[in-house]
């Protein structure tokens, strides 16, 4: 941690830095040659030719680009077989580790971030952005890193006698794909986000959760696991707003216990199909790519 920290803090302030730190999931782990690992490298290299490509066409200098990969005991046991037992196991782990350490290393992150991004040098163009992405079970460890420091965003949302400003991010986003954990670890978050109702144009988006509807782990696996585990618990139906609708619904919380989050239907908020295009326009250019990226930044 203190090696990054240190390498991020001695990059000279004169152009943009890019931090994407990515948190692996289930049956992964750091070792060298991990598939994880390895398209981590190829994301990296794909997105430094994008900002080269950025820079050349719009003739600002280019940022530097740095990779954080989260490394925890996604995968405990290699044998074939015996390695999809663990995945109950490796959830509870998953929530322990965001607990702890993981929190540190990404307040020091953001904190890294202010610092740089504050500086007023003369001609100086040194924004830092920070992006964290976790899967799976990598999605559970980052939610539960963050999950009450974005609560406690949304409360401190009063400005200047008490008029509302926008909610703060945790960098400039958080990204969890198929993420691992029951629909009710959000509800909190979800009800404060919609308790506002209404957010100024300028409010940019905080957390974004994506989830395959094909993924069986988060579909069907976790579904199985949940209702075995929480058999015994007692539940009851509570009133929540939905977050498309606006209009106040009943959640079945026993649903909300044994669903993982983006599967849950009252919490979707978008839906992302592919559409058809011509054969020979089935990947984009060097160039559209760069406009994309650009007009997503």
């Amino acid at each position: 941690m203190h090696s990054v920290i240190d390498a991020l803090h001695k990059e000279p302030l004169d152009s943009d830095v890019f931090v994407i730190v990515f948190v692996l999931g289930w049956k992964h782990n750091a070792v060298p040659g991990d598939g994880n690992v390895s398209a981590f490298h190829k994301l990296l290299k794909r997105f430094s030719k994008l900002e080269t490509h950025v820079s050349r066409i719009s003739g600002q200098s280019q940022g530097k680009i740095f990779g954080v990969y989260l490394g925890w005991r996604g995968s405990s046991i290699t044998l074939p077989g015996i390695k999809e037992l663990t995945f109950w196991e490796r959830k509870e782990t998953a929530e322990k580790v965001g607990h702890g350490g993981v929190t540190e290393v990404l307040m020091r992150l953001e904190q890294m971030q202010k610092m740089r991004n504050s500086h007023d040098g003369k001609g100086a163009k040194n924004r830092m952005h920070l992006v964290v992405v976790g899967h799976s079970f990598g999605g559970a460890l980052v939610f539960s890193a963050i999950t009450q420091i974005l609560e406690g965003r949304f409360v401190e949302t009063g400005g200047r006698a008490d008029r509302v400003t926008d909610a703060r991010s945790f960098g400039d986003l958080v990204v969890l794909i198929n993420p691992t954990f029951e629909a009710a670890q959000y509800s909190t978050l979800s009800d404060m986000a919609n308790e506002r109702r209404t957010y100024f144009p300028s409010q940019r988006p905080i957390l974004v959760v994506l989830t395959s509807e094909a993924d069986q782990a988060t579909g069907i696996a976790f579904t199985i696991g949940q209702s075995l585990a929480t058999i015994f618990e007692s539940d009851r139906v509570v009133t929540r707003t939905n977050a498309v609708t606006r209009q106040e619904v009943e959640f079945d919380q026993r649903q909300t216990s044994i669903t993982a989050v983006g599967h849950l239907a009252p919490y979707r908020t978008h839906y992302l199909r592919a559409v058809e295009v011509a054969p020979q326009r089935m990947e984009p250019t060097m160039a559209e790519e760069a406009i994309m990226l650009s007009n997503i930044g």
